[in-house]
């Protein structure tokens, strides 16, 4: 099910039925959500243990490596978005990748935030010469992605680094060509198994390949 604010941002979409379109993620895929998080997590005496893609019980305190409890991982995930979402580092050839491949496809964002900071997110992709739409999204993004696989009639590729979005994409819209991305490889020895997916990259360049190849482009 997809929530009403999503719904209204994928109204106000224009997509053109003709074109094929790119379905991007941003945190981890366009922008360094990690190394954001850490900096930030640091300055508040905490650090992140990459024991499993979950934040819950994985946000520890410095001085005793204890877990931060449960209740207070929500509130501090809501301050960091409020204090680091404009400023996050750009992942290296993501900016110029985009922009190749918005020659030949329509590109929006779809991002898992909460959606008061998603002007935030956009100032921030602007920082780093990346102006296409932004869809802030919760829970899985199968729902929104098999809405818009059934607006466009042709190629249509999604770009994500969590495997549950993978999943969740794979279930819901089995038509859409999947591209598995992360960057860091801390957290890629805790990849489950991926299903449907074209392939799995750590960088731009493979990544922009493996599109073009989705939707048909060459050179």
């Amino acid at each position: 099910m997809i929530n009403p604010v999503t719904t209204s941002q994928l109204a106000d979409l224009d997509l053109h039925a003709d074109q094929p379109l790119i379905v991007c993620d941003v945190d981890e895929v366009i922008v360094h959500f990690l190394r954001g998080l850490e900096g930030f997590l640091a300055e508040n005496g905490l650090w992140l243990d990459p024991a499993s893609f979950a934040l819950n019980g994985n946000i520890k305190y410095e001085d005793s490596h204890k877990p931060l409890p449960g209740s207070e991982v929500g509130g501090i995930l809501e301050q960091f978005f409020s204090e680091k979402t404009g400023h996050l580092e750009l992942i290296d050839g993501a900016d110029e990748a985009l922009d190749a491949i918005s020659n030949h496809a329509q590109v929006i964002m779809l991002t898992n935030m909460p959606d008061a900071y998603r002007l935030d997110r956009i100032k921030n992709l602007g920082g780093h010469g990346i102006h296409f739409p932004v869809v802030s999204n919760s829970g899985p993004k199968g729902p929104t992605v098999k809405h818009l696989a059934e607006t466009v009639a042709t190629p249509i590729v999604f770009i994500d680094d969590t495997p549950s979005n993978v999943n969740s994409v794979a279930e819901h819209a089995p038509d859409v060509h999947i591209l598995h991305f992360m960057q860091d490889h801390r957290f890629r020895r805790h990849l489950p198994d991926l299903n449907g997916i074209i392939a799995s990259v750590d960088n731009w360049e493979d990544g922009q390949r493996y599109i073009h190849q989705a939707i048909e482009v060459s050179g």
